[in-house]
């Protein structure tokens, strides 16, 4: 729940760090959200792989919005529906400028728990959905649809993260076909495949 919470903070704290960007863009090196590669489009609608969410923890951020009708943008500025699904992707061990003794500390644990062959959780995966639009506060208004920590070591392969990172982009290809998905079974899924028969105890597909 601690990690959870400052995760959460985290994102409070874009929300603030955005506004600034607003007021004075010299405070925040990127605009938020700024599209980084030619935006993919699928089936439901497209995806952005997008900078901005300068938050500490932040490895990967993707934001699809659905295929819109002419008339949906002017209709999205009165009502702001909740219609685009933002994916965003967590590391949950020390950050780079964390004191050596923590970071030697997630290393023995990390070493300790899979010598056992248990899962040790590196990263947290959270699905948002999102207004396209600011609201009159200037907010993107936004509802929790799924958040959970996974581990996505593989054994002889590095770090995790490039699993990770691996698995959240087949997720958003995976929206792109079908943006009504069970979240839980889908990154299951995924997870299997980019871990291959790598599953280790207390984090099994469902």
């Amino acid at each position: 729940m601690a990690t959870f919470d400052r995760i959460l903070g985290d994102i409070l704290d874009f929300v603030r760090r955005f506004l600034w960007w607003k007021t004075d863009k010299t405070a925040v090196k990127h605009k938020p959200f700024q599209s980084i590669r030619k935006p993919i489009t699928g089936d439901t609608g497209i995806a952005c792989l997008v900078l901005g969410r300068d938050t500490p923890r932040a490895v990967r951020t993707w934001i699809f919005s659905p295929r819109r009708r002419q008339n949906d943008a002017v209709a999205g500025l009165k009502s702001n529906p909740l219609d685009d699904i933002h994916v965003y992707l967590d590391f949950l061990g020390p950050l780079a400028n964390a004191p050596e003794t923590k970071q030697m500390h997630w290393n023995l644990s990390q070493r300790k728990t899979r010598e056992k062959g248990e899962a040790f959780l590196t990263h947290r995966v959270q699905i948002l959905k999102a207004s396209h639009m600011l609201n009159a506060h200037g907010f993107y208004d936004y509802e929790l649809l799924f958040w959970q920590d996974y581990d996505f070591y593989r054994p002889g392969s590095g770090d995790p993260e490039r699993w990770a990172v691996a698995a959240v982009d087949r997720l958003v290809y995976r929206i792109l076909s079908n943006s009504e998905l069970d979240w839980e079974s889908a990154i299951a899924n995924i997870r299997q495949v980019v871990l291959g028969t790598y599953q280790p105890r207390g984090h099994q597909v469902a």
